[in-house]
């Protein structure tokens, strides 16, 4: 119990660094989000290499596996990308996204830490504006 008084001590002196202030970058604010807690691991496969998304017909697999017959939002892919963080078990990740100034996007996330079966995810509709890349990778080409 003292080791826990003396954390909290320790944190209202020094103040508690937001996600952004450890995030080199200007920070990016999604324009939607959504999550979720597939109870099947078998449902994590669907997931995009290397978290992004780029055009239509990927999106749209991703979400009826993930959310079935619920509507699949209109994004348009020529202004945004869509970036998916997971995370083990049942629990939802967050993220907090950043622009560099060489164009690079890239986040941060964290989740909590619940055992249990399945997986959590969050999708996010972020903008293309200045990204040249994301995460260090060319960005994913848009197809048709």
């Amino acid at each position: 119990m003292r080791i826990l008084q003396a954390a909290a001590v320790a944190l209202l002196a020094f103040g508690v660094p937001s996600v952004s202030d450890l995030a080199a970058g200007e920070p990016v604010k999604p324009l939607n989000t959504w999550t979720g807690k597939p109870r099947s691991n078998e449902l994590r496969k669907e997931a995009p290499e290397g978290g992004v998304i780029a055009d239509k017909a990927k999106f749209e697999k991703l979400w009826k596996a993930w959310r079935g017959d619920e509507k699949v939002p209109a994004v348009d892919f020529d202004k945004n990308v869509i970036a998916v963080e997971l995370a083990n078990g049942p629990n939802v990740p967050m993220a907090s996204f950043t622009l560099d100034e060489k164009g690079d996007l890239n986040w941060r996330s964290f989740s909590t830490r619940v055992g249990g079966p399945g997986f959590g995810y969050a999708i996010a509709e972020v903008p293309r504006a200045g990204v040249k890349t994301i995460k260090g990778k060319a960005v994913p080409k848009k197809e048709e």
